[in-house]
């Protein structure tokens, strides 16, 4: 496979594209205040914290040792984006059976009442975990939710990863997301598990060393949901043609969607992951050239739409 195409399959699996902004600083824990020395040095993670005494870990491959990208003394974990993330205890079956980590940052503006939100963040059992859980969640809050101990917060969380169904992936990055309506003002987001032991689901995993779950956290985020009622047009009624050829013979010469919605946007790209295009309502079609008026040449280019729908586009000249 030549490295280009690659690439642009690389592009299209792990990207998510949204023109919605994320109310999350520092998603992917890149920015750090310093390198993470060590476990516990979570507080080297901009924007984020520890709500309570417990001691989360921040994972950066600056660090060449116990707390390192992508081998650690967790495991061994590739970051879904980026060189970092960060990873909790969910439980600690040997010293506490309900200690409990967590972490916490402000979000970069309130939440309006009334609107609804998407949150997402993914996870992925490290290798040393001897168990695994269910009911790994977020809560978003009005005030930062704190507790001078190590012990379950007992709050309500908005999104949780499906009940009875452990996160037992210690290879990929499994995503836990939904959506909720904020009742207003909601600046915090709080992740952990929320539940004592006796309502949490722990089964045993295989190939640890460690007795009790341990989950690395990448990717957070939290968008408005666009609820316009105003644009009927729906998602799957709009086709995209995967094959198109500009050779103005006036037969297929532009790349169209049938519908595009009032509110909709479609960004084209090259192999390469370079921007050719953008269409909107008032401009809907693709006359296969780039912003300088260059024919494109043949080949396969992809877009991406503010509702999350992609593709693949053949240009055949």
């Amino acid at each position: 496979m030549n490295k280009p195409f690659l690439i642009l399959l690389l592009l299209i699996l792990f990207c998510k594209y949204s023109f919605t902004q994320n109310l999350v600083p520092n998603p992917s824990f890149e920015d750090t205040i310093q390198c993470p020395a060590g476990t516990s040095s979570f507080n080297s993670a901009m924007n984020w914290i520890s709500p309570t005494i417990a001691s989360p870990d921040h994972f950066h491959s600056c660090n060449t040792s116990t707390v390192g990208v992508p081998s650690n003394g967790f495991g061994w974990q590739v970051a879904r984006t980026g060189i970092s993330y960060t990873g909790i205890h969910t439980s600690d079956f040997v010293s506490s059976n309900e200690y409990r980590e967590y972490i916490q940052c402000e979000l970069i503006s309130p939440l309006s009442a009334g609107q609804q939100y998407e949150v997402t963040f993914f996870v992925s059992l490290s290798e040393g975990s001897g168990k695994a859980c269910d009911n790994i969640g977020a809560y978003l809050s009005s005030i930062p939710i704190s507790s001078s101990g190590n012990l379950t917060l007992l709050y309500n969380p908005q999104i949780t990863s499906p009940i009875n169904d452990p996160v037992t992936s210690k290879t990929e990055w499994t995503e836990i997301t939904g959506t909720f309506m904020a009742t207003g003002g909601e600046k915090y987001i709080t992740i952990g598990v929320f539940t004592t032991n006796a309502n949490t689901n722990w089964v045993n995993v295989s190939g640890g060393w460690l007795f009790e779950p341990y989950y690395y956290i990448d990717d957070v985020s939290v968008t408005k949901v666009d609820t316009n009622v105003n644009d009927t047009i729906k998602t799957e009624d709009i086709i995209y043609p995967n094959t198109f050829t500009p050779n103005n013979d006036n037969i297929n010469d532009f790349w169209m969607p049938t519908l595009v919605g009032e509110n909709d946007t479609i960004i084209i790209y090259n192999r390469w992951g370079n921007k050719i295009a953008t269409l909107n309502y008032s401009n809907n079609r693709w006359d296969g050239k780039s912003p300088t008026g260059k024919k494109c040449p043949s080949g396969v280019y992809y877009f991406i739409t503010n509702t999350k729908q992609k593709g693949f586009i053949q240009l055949i000249r």
